[in-house]
C-alpha cells in the first residue's frame, strides 16, 4: 500500500531530517493534548462538584498553561512539515525537469507536452499536498487512537465496547466509501492531461484557427474534454463527501450512547460525572483522529496516483545511450563524408518495444561539399532520415556513419556539435537576441554572433533584433548596431 510514497522516501534523502523532528513534536503535542483532557474530571469532580474555587482556579491555570506549551509544539510540527512538504515538491520539481532533459526525441515523442505539464505541476502539488497532511496529521491519528483507548480504559472501562463499537462503524464506513478512489484520482489527472493537450494545442495554432475559422469546432472540442475532467473529478469527491454526513451521524449517535449509558451508570453510584465528561472528550479524541484520516486518505490517495505518474518520468529509460568507449573525432581533420549503410528505423508506442518501419534498408551517401534535398510526401520519412545523422534517433537495422565511424560510436555532446541542425519548428527563448544566436554555443564571441546571423539571413526580419521591451546589454547593443550598419539596415529608433 503507497508503495509510490515508500519509494520517494527512500530516494528524497532529505526528507528525513524534518520529518523526524516533525513527528517528536506531535508526539509531545499529543501527549499535552492528553493530558489536558486528564484534567477535565479533576476540575468537574474535584472542583466544580465539590465548589473548590482554589482546585477550579489551579487546575484552569495548569490546563491554559498546557494548552500554550501544547500549540507552541503544534506550530513547531506544522513548521518542519510544510518544510518537508515544500522540499518534497521542489525535490521532484527539479528531479523530474532534470530527467526531462535526458530523455530522446523518440521518449519525447510518447510523453505530449501537455503531458509532461501536467506532471511537473498539477501531479507534484497533489504530491505535495498529501505529504504535508500526512506529516501534519495522518500520524498524529493512531497514536491518538491508542493514547485515547488506554485512557478510557482506565477512565470507565465499563463503556469501553461503545467505543470499540463506533471505532469499527466508522472504519467500515471509511473502508466502503473510498474504496477504489485511487483509480478515480488516476482517472481524474489522466482527463486533465486531455484539457492540457486540447489547450496547449489551441493556444499554440490560434492564428491557424482563427485563419479557418475554426474557432466553434475549437471551443466546442476544449468543451466536450473540460467536461470529461468535470466528470472524473466528481467522482471521487462525491464519495468524499458522502463521509462527512455519515461521520456527524455516527457521533451523535455514539454522544447520545454515550449519555445513555453513562448516566445510568451515575445514577446507580458506579461511575460519576467526571468520569463521563473525560469519556465524552476520549471518545471525541478518537472519533477526531478517524475524521482526519477520512480528511486526509483522498489526498493521499491522489498523492499516490500522482506520484505514480511522476516516476512513470523518472523510470524512462532515453532511447540514445552512450556507449561505454566512444571515438573522439578530430574535428580539423573531419571531411563531412556521411553514409547510410542499409539503415532502418520505425518508431514506437509508449507500451510496445517492437517497432514499426518507417524507414527501411536505405543505402545513401553523401558526398563532401554536396547539398542533397530529399523530396517526399509528407510523412514520408524526410525528416526522420535527417534526424538519423545528430542520432535524435538510433537505427533499428544497419548503421549511419560520418567519415566512416558510426555516429552511435561518438559522444552526444560531440556529434551534435559537428553536426548542425535547423529544425522544422522555429522556437525564441525569452531574453536577449544574442542569447537566442548563441543559444547551442554561449562561449562564442560577438564576431561569431555577427556571422551566424548572417549566415542565417536573421536580419531579414529587422524587429528580432531588441524590439519588444528585450533587455539588451551595452556590449549586444554595439554588436547589434555593427550588424545593421554592416548589412545598411536603419538605425533603430
Amino acid at each position: 500500500m503507497y508503495a509510490n510514497f515508500r519509494r520517494l522516501l527512500v530516494i528524497y534523502k532529505g526528507a528525513r531530517g524534518p520529518f523526524i523532528v516533525s513527528q517528536v513534536l506531535l508526539a509531545i503535542s499529543v501527549l499535552l493534548n492528553l493530558a489536558i483532557v486528564a484534567l477535565n474530571g479533576t476540575l468537574v469532580n474535584d472542583g466544580v462538584q465539590q465548589g473548590n474555587i482554589k482546585v477550579v482556579i489551579s487546575t484552569a491555570a495548569w490546563m491554559i498553561g498546557l494548552t500554550l506549551v501544547q500549540t507552541v509544539f503544534a506550530l513547531g510540527n506544522s513548521f518542519f512539515a510544510v518544510l518537508f512538504a515544500e522540499g518534497t515538491a521542489n525535490f521532484l520539481r527539479t528531479t523530474t525537469y532534470r530527467k526531462v532533459q535526458t530523455l530522446s526525441f523518440g521518449n519525447l515523442d510518447r510523453f505530449r507536452t501537455s503531458d509532461l505539464l501536467v506532471r511537473l505541476t498539477s501531479d507534484i502539488n497533489n504530491v505535495k499536498q498529501a505529504v504535508l497532511y500526512a506529516v501534519l496529521l495522518l500520524f498524529q491519528a493512531p497514536f491518538m487512537i491508542i493514547m485515547a483507548v488506554a485512557m478510557a480504559i482506565f477512565t470507565l472501562p465499563s463503556l469501553l465496547w461503545l467505543m470499540v463499537t463506533i471505532m469499527a462503524v466508522v472504519a467500515l464506513v471509511l473502508a466502503i466509501l473510498l474504496r477504489g478512489v485511487q483509480q478515480m484520482f488516476q482517472t481524474r489527472q489522466r482527463s486533465l492531461d486531455g484539457v492540457n493537450n486540447v489547450l496547449q494545442e489551441a493556444l499554440a495554432g490560434v492564428r491557424v484557427v482563427k485563419a479557418f475559422v475554426r474557432e466553434r469546432f475549437e471551443t466546442q472540442r476544449f468543451a466536450r474534454a473540460s467536461t470529461t475532467w468535470l466528470d472524473a473529478a466528481l467522482r471521487p469527491a462525491y464519495r468524499i463527501a458522502l463521509f462527512i454526513p455519515t461521520l456527524q451521524a455516527i457521533v451523535y449517535i455514539g454522544t447520545a450512547a454515550l449519555y445513555y449509558y453513562g448516566g445510568q451508570g451515575v445514577a446507580e453510584v458506579s461511575t460519576n460525572l467526571g468520569e463521563i465528561v473525560v469519556f465524552s472528550n476520549v471518545l471525541s479524541m478518537v472519533i477526531g483522529p478517524m475524521a482526519l484520516l477520512a480528511f486526509i486518505i483522498p489526498y493521499l490517495e491522489s498523492g499516490e496516483a500522482s506520484c505514480g505518474r511522476i516516476f512513470e518520468i523518472l523510470d524512462e529509460r532515453a532511447e540514445i545511450q552512450e556507449r561505454p568507449e566512444t571515438q573522439s573525432m578530430d574535428v580539423g581533420k573531419l571531411t563531412g563524408r556521411i553514409v547510410f549503410e542499409n539503415a532502418s528505423f520505425g518508431y514506437r508506442d509508449r507500451h510496445s518495444k517492437a517497432a514499426k518501419l518507417a524507414l527501411q534498408n536505405i543505402n545513401l551517401t553523401i558526398e563532401p561539399g554536396q547539398t542533397v534535398g530529399f523530396l517526399g510526401a509528407t510523412g514520408s520519412g524526410k525528416s526522420t532520415l535527417v534526424n538519423l545523422i545528430p542520432r535524435f534517433y538510433d537505427v533499428v537495422e544497419g548503421r549511419v556513419t560520418i567519415d566512416g565511424i558510426d555516429v552511435r560510436s561518438i559522444s552526444q555532446r560531440q556529434l551534435r556539435q559537428i553536426v548542425g541542425v535547423a529544425l522544422q519548428e522555429a522556437v525564441l527563448f525569452s531574453g536577449t537576441v544574442r542569447a537566442n544566436i548563441l543559444f547551442g554555443r554561449p562561449d562564442l564571441d560577438d564576431d561569431a554572433m555577427l556571422a551566424a546571423a548572417q549566415a542565417a539571413e536573421a536580419h531579414a526580419d529587422a524587429e528580432f533584433f531588441g524590439i519588444g521591451g528585450q533587455t539588451v546589454s551595452r556590449k549586444e547593443r554595439k554588436a547589434l548596431d555593427e550588424l545593421r550598419k554592416a548589412l545598411g539596415l536603419p538605425d533603430e529608433e
